[in-house]
């Protein structure tokens, strides 16, 4: 039989002191994460949809505007180098089940780059970052907007994105657009465009180009009339 004391003699520790399960949890999966979301961060993309939650006890769209306003200079040529960022409250029907922090309210919108440009989101999260704004998917990340790629085909336009085609079906511009601020509001939701015009890109041809054919479409409109019942 051996003797432990011999360890004890050595001014060895004891196998048994103090021992100790080790884990491999942190170790492996700590590292893993990191670079995952080193990865998600370093993702570059023309395109970017956003939910977040801005403070205020409603929905007020001068809210975001501001938050926009004082973080302009920090995103700087990121923000010259866009052609639409265009935002709405959230949609009632669908957040409902979700409850939204007492003191704020949902926004959700997106940020379109001119032509082929692209921005990482890892420069979005940093330079969009004020005390007003309450990240939805990780509440704990205050003052963050959860960003999101729009992916499409190699052959597609952002439009054809799912969450864009939503958006634009659900919120108008003004004056079509609805200040909704109570849940039986009716129409859709208004959509402000802090840079835009947002609904061009749906439309073929140029913004001229449409208000060219604005009168005609309007003049048709006016010599069919009314039809008879």
């Amino acid at each position: 039989m051996l003797n432990s004391n011999i360890v004890h003699s050595a001014n060895l520790p004891s196998l048994d002191a103090d021992f100790r399960p080790v884990s491999t949890d942190d170790d492996d999966t700590a590292p893993v994460l990191d670079a995952f979301l080193q990865a998600c961060d370093a993702e570059r993309f023309g395109t970017w949809e956003f939910p977040t939650y801005v403070r205020g006890l409603e929905w007020d769209p001068s809210l975001f505007t501001r938050v926009l306003d004082e973080c302009a200079s920090k995103l700087g040529s990121k923000l010259a180098n866009a052609c639409i960022l265009t935002y709405a409250c959230g949609n009632r029907a669908t957040d409902s089940a979700t409850p939204v922090p007492h003191g704020y309210v949902p926004v959700v919108g997106y940020l379109k780059m001119k032509g082929t440009d692209t921005v990482m989101r890892s420069t979005l999260k940093r330079r969009l970052q004020h005390h007003d704004l309450l990240n939805p998917e990780n509440p704990d990340q205050g003052w963050k907007i959860q960003w999101t790629a729009c992916r499409v085909g190699r052959n597609k336009r952002y439009t054809d994105h799912d969450f864009i085609q939503t958006f634009h079906l659900e919120t108008a511009l003004p004056p079509a657009g609805v200040l909704q601020r109570s849940a039986d509001a009716v129409g859709p939701r208004l959509r402000v465009d802090y840079l835009g015009p947002s609904d061009v890109p749906l439309n073929k041809g140029s913004w001229a180009a449409r208000k060219e054919r604005l009168p005609a479409a309007d003049s048709d409109a006016s010599g069919a009339g009314s039809r008879a019942l």
